[in-house]
């Protein structure tokens, strides 16, 4: 009987296996951003956390978030983006849009709001797996929109490239 019932194990209660490359390449990182005490079923969600580890910004990020988690239990989300500095992107980003202004150094700025687009989406997926820690969800969905709106006018205001051309704007609305 033991044998019957395996063979037709429901896909849903089958291991994943899609994933153990990706998992095999953070596991170095979630060691190092993790304590050793975390238990095995944190440390095997971690893996499933949906970031790009090649984005060097998002990997801060998101390296500081697993460290909090792992050490207070709370995952301060404001004081981690502003101690990397992305409040202040955001901000800026924020006051060019409300006055219409082009904004300094935009691409790298657009860059730094990729990432923190990024960090915001990872943070909620967290909290759904761990929403005493990760409980500044509705903090992340509205600075999701506020990054989202301050990228929009970044892109269509145009921002200048190494050859000086615009992104964006009316160019795009055009093509």
């Amino acid at each position: 009987d033991a044998l019957l019932f395996c063979a037709r194990t429901p896909h849903w209660a089958t291991i994943d296996t899609s994933d153990t490359a990706k998992r095999a390449r953070l596991a170095p990182f979630i060691d190092a951003s993790t304590r050793s005490s975390s238990p095995p079923s944190d440390r095997e969600l971690f893996a499933l956390l949906p970031f790009q580890e090649h984005d060097a910004h998002l990997t801060a990020l998101v390296r500081a978030m697993l460290s909090q988690h792992t050490e207070s239990s709370k995952v301060e989300l404001l004081q981690i983006l502003g101690a990397h500095g992305y409040l202040a992107d955001l901000a800026r980003a924020i006051e060019a849009r409300e006055n219409r202004r082009t904004l300094e150094r935009a691409a790298t700025v657009l860059i730094r709001l990729e990432s923190l687009h990024k960090a915001l989406v990872a943070y909620a997926w967290c909290h759904h797996h761990w929403p005493t820690s990760f409980y500044a969800e509705n903090t992340a969905r509205r600075m999701l929109r506020g990054v989202e709106r301050a990228m929009d006018y970044l892109l269509r205001e145009g921002v200048k490239g190494k050859g000086g051309g615009k992104r964006g704007g009316e160019e795009a609305s055009t093509a």
